[in-house]
């Protein structure tokens, strides 16, 4: 009789065990898949924002530049070799991501941009001041368009996000 209330008992140590290392396996699961999620989230993050840093690049080098011409203002040698440099970092970086494609960020961002070299593309260059109003408000279009996208494909619309990621 003793033999069997053993049995039992050794059978329900067992059974206690392997639900604990059960729990534990599962626990440290969810925390490998949620550091992966937020690594993922991470690497998302930074390609939008390596994106809509030069996009922002590229619409700032045409405001100094129809701005100067405006206003009649001649800018000095350093400083338009300063904003050519700028404007050719950011236009590699868009040709990188637009090359890169869906793989870090949406299709839908991926499409923008394909539309928007597209576009620059098929400017006429036949008056230096018009072509670059045209890719100005193209420069801007797409920092617009793909600043909204990337705001929905990183889930930052609202401002409870930040509690939510958190949790």
């Amino acid at each position: 009789m003793n033999t069997n209330i053993d049995i039992t008992l050794i059978a329900a140590i067992l059974a206690f065990i392997a639900s604990i290392i059960g729990i534990i396996s599962s626990a440290y699961n969810a925390r490998f898949r949620r550091y992966a999620l937020e690594k993922w989230w991470g690497k998302k993050y930074d390609a939008y924002s390596n994106i809509i840093d030069a996009l922002s690049d590229m619409v700032e080098y045409y405001r100094r530049n129809i701005s100067a011409e405006e206003e009649g203002i001649t800018l000095s040698d350093s400083f338009k070799e300063s904003l050519q440099n700028q404007w050719t970092n950011a236009i590699h970086k868009v040709n990188k991501a637009t090359s890169m494609g869906a793989f870090l960020i949406s299709s839908e961002a991926e499409e923008t941009l394909r539309q928007f070299r597209k576009d620059f593309d098929n400017v006429n260059y036949q008056n230096w001041y018009e072509d670059y109003n045209d890719e100005w408000n193209l420069a801007e279009k797409c920092l617009k368009d793909l600043t909204i996208i990337a705001r929905k494909d990183l889930d930052i619309n609202t401002r409870n996000t930040i509690a939510k990621r958190k949790k």
